[in-house]
């Protein structure tokens, strides 16, 4: 997420509950969610889930792990203990370049998910100097969500492309109070297996005021079962290759009020108790076509059943998956050292 139009990219109290299983305890008031027609809430498709064993604390298995029975929402304090990362290209580093957590995280009173992008070495900032994992560097960011009422909406974005945070602000923002922050809606409460569709209108800025003008943006959604090649790490140290099928919210975000209208699309794949695993950004614009063939040689990302193109008119020209699983080099490292978003971000 980059513009408005298509971006390319401890507390006690209350227990939550995550695909039926009760959790460990929350602070008291717990973050906004609401139900799918599928009986799962938002949340766990917006937020990795952390495994729990028989004692009830965490371990190392991943949610894709048939012996993750219980498991409850990873926040931003909880140690993190495995993180996905993308793919390289053919010739890049078996790691991949980008890692990215969805954990809750809150400022203040308020929760939000927050979904990071942590390049690491051998990636160069544009200084020529070398990122490097669990730290922000120059080509870092996130995308942080709010729920609203029932509506689940992309309203902070930051990356290398443009400096400092990015709001995305609603027409909401006449109002003090959340409403300001639907804007870069991602699926609501409507959501079924054939594709449910909303009109989003956004503006964006470094504050959070009220732009003076909006966007519209043609977004639709839909429930689908899709099928993820994994690379995970091994008890020996090596890798080893699966696949998992998860249920997965899909959604397509165009840069007009309809797809004809449209020029470029970002596509985002949110899997159960994994949070957003893949991005993908497509264009029907002729004079991008170098860079579609560029990528489409790259092997960056594998295909997918369903990403597929719109039309015949539309190429890929860029693509994140994130299922390449590496074990922490960090003991103890939490998503909030990370320190994206700034620890004293005021939110309403």
């Amino acid at each position: 997420m980059t513009t408005p139009t298509c971006r390319l990219v401890a507390g006690i109290g209350l227990a939550l509950t995550i695909g039926g299983s009760a959790l460990a305890a929350q602070p008291a008031a717990p973050p906004e969610d609401f139900k799918l027609p599928d009986g799962s809430n938002a949340l766990d498709y917006l937020v990795q889930a952390v495994c729990l064993g028989a004692d009830g604390l965490p371990n190392s298995h991943l949610p894709i792990d048939p012996d993750c029975v219980h498991s409850r929402p990873m926040t931003e304090n909880d140690p993190v203990l495995w993180r996905k990362h993308d793919w390289g290209n053919f010739d890049g580093p078996a790691g991949g370049w980008l890692a990215s957590d969805a954990v809750l995280a809150r400022r203040g009173d308020i929760w939000f998910v927050d979904q990071t992008f942590d390049f690491g070495a051998p990636s160069p900032d544009n200084a020529g100097h070398s990122d490097a994992y669990f730290r922000f560097d120059q080509n870092d960011g996130g995308d942080a969500i709010r729920i609203v009422g029932d509506t689940a909406s992309a309203f902070l974005t930051q990356d290398g492309g443009e400096p400092g945070l990015q709001w995305f602000i609603g027409p909401g923002c006449a109002q003090p109070g959340p409403q300001r922050y639907v804007s870069w809606v991602l699926f609501k409460a409507d959501i079924d297996t054939a594709w449910r569709s909303v009109v989003a209108e956004l503006g964006d800025g470094p504050q959070d005021t009220c732009p003076p003008r909006f966007n519209h943006a043609f977004t639709r959604y839909r429930l689908v079962t899709e099928s993820f090649p994994f690379q995970r790490p091994t008890q020996s140290g090596g890798s080893v290759r699966q696949t998992a099928t998860l249920s997965t919210i899909l959604v397509e975000h165009y840069d007009a009020r309809s797809i004809d209208r449209a020029h470029a699309l970002e596509r985002f794949y949110y899997a159960r108790r994994l949070g957003k695993l893949r991005w993908e950004a497509w264009s029907r614009k002729p004079d991008l076509a170098p860079q579609a063939d560029a990528f489409a040689r790259s092997g960056r990302c594998a295909e997918l059943p369903d990403g597929t193109p719109p039309d015949a008119a539309w190429r890929m020209i860029d693509c994140r998956m994130w299922t390449n699983i590496v074990r922490s080099t960090q003991a103890n490292w939490r998503v909030r050292d990370f320190g994206w978003p700034p620890a004293d971000l005021t939110l309403q």
